[in-house]
C-alpha cells in the first residue's frame, strides 16, 4: 500500500517536463536561417567572402541524417566545382560486421563500449587517393560530403555540421528509414540497430563532433525534415555555454 501511494504520488497530477527546452542566444530570429532555399544562399553569401581562389567546404554529416536527400538540396543550389562523398570510402558491409562482432557481442541488449574510429570503417587506400584528388584542384569551390568528411581537410575554407538528436535517429530508424552507419540494415529490428548505434556507431561520430564543434562555421539542424534550420557556428557554442553554466 505504501509502495502504491508513492507511485501514485508521481503519477497524478499535470507533467512539468519540457519536450521542447531551448537557450536563447540571439535576439534576431535572422540569426537562424530556415529552409533550404534561405540556406543556401546564407552558404553561397558566406563562401563568397573567403579571400582564397581555391576553397574547400567541409559538409561534416551526423548518423541518422538523409545524407541523399540533403546532397540532393545542396548540391542544386550551393555553388561548387567539385564534389566528394565519403559514402565511396567505406569498406565493404560484411568487413564491417565482421570487425564489430567482437564489440557487439550477441547478446540481444548489452554490448561493450567501443574504440573505434572513422578510419576502421574507411578503406585506407581510397582515402589516400580522395586528399589526392581534393589537394589536385585548381581554382575553384570543392566540397567534401558525408560522415567523416572532415578527416580528409587538413585546412577546410568552411566547416558545416549537420546534426541530429538521437531521438530523432531512433524513431527514423523505427519506421526503417535510417541504417547503421557504412550499412544497408534498414530492415532489421530496431533493437539490433539502436544497439550498434549506441555502441559503435554514436561513439564514432561523437569523437568527430567533439573536435569540430570548437571549429565549425555553421551548425544545420535537420531534425524537422520539412525545415531545416542553421545558425551560425559561434551562436551554437554560446548556447552550449550558457546552458553548462
Amino acid at each position: 500500500m505504501h509502495v502504491e501511494r508513492e507511485l501514485n504520488k508521481y503519477g497524478n497530477g499535470t507533467s512539468n517536463y519540457d519536450k521542447y527546452p531551448f537557450v536563447s542566444v540571439t535576439d534576431r530570429s535572422s540569426d537562424c536561417v530556415k529552409g533550404w532555399k534561405h540556406i543556401a544562399a546564407s552558404l553561397n553569401d558566406a563562401v563568397k567572402d573567403l579571400d582564397d581562389s581555391t576553397k574547400t567546404i567541409v559538409i561534416e554529416t551526423y548518423h541518422g541524417v538523409y545524407n541523399d536527400a540533403l546532397k540532393a538540396e545542396l548540391k542544386r543550389s550551393f555553388k561548387h566545382d567539385f564534389w566528394y562523398d565519403t559514402n565511396e570510402l567505406f569498406k565493404e558491409e560484411e568487413q564491417i560486421n565482421r570487425l564489430l562482432n567482437e564489440a557487439l557481442g550477441d547478446h540481444p541488449i548489452f554490448g561493450f563500449m567501443s574504440d573505434f574510429t572513422m578510419d576502421d570503417f574507411m578503406e585506407k587506400n581510397r582515402q589516400v587517393d580522395l586528399v589526392a584528388r581534393i589537394k589536385g584542384n585548381g581554382e575553384g569551390i570543392s566540397v567534401v560530403f558525408g560522415v567523416g568528411a572532415s578527416l580528409l581537410v587538413s585546412q577546410p575554407s568552411c566547416i558545416i555540421y549537420a546534426d541530429m538528436a538521437r531521438w530523432e535517429i531512433q524513431q527514423r530508424m523505427r519506421s526503417n528509414r535510417v541504417c547503421n552507419l557504412a550499412a544497408t540494415n534498414y530492415d532489421d529490428p530496431i533493437a539490433s540497430k539502436y544497439k550498434r548505434a549506441y555502441f559503435v556507431d554514436w561513439r564514432v561520430c561523437d569523437k568527430i563532433k567533439k573536435k569540430l564543434l570548437p571549429h565549425l562555421d555553421f551548425l544545420l539542424d535537420l531534425n524537422d525534415e520539412e525545415m531545416p534550420r542553421m545558425i551560425p557556428g559561434s551562436l551554437f557554442r554560446l548556447g552550449l555555454e550558457k546552458a553548462t553554466h
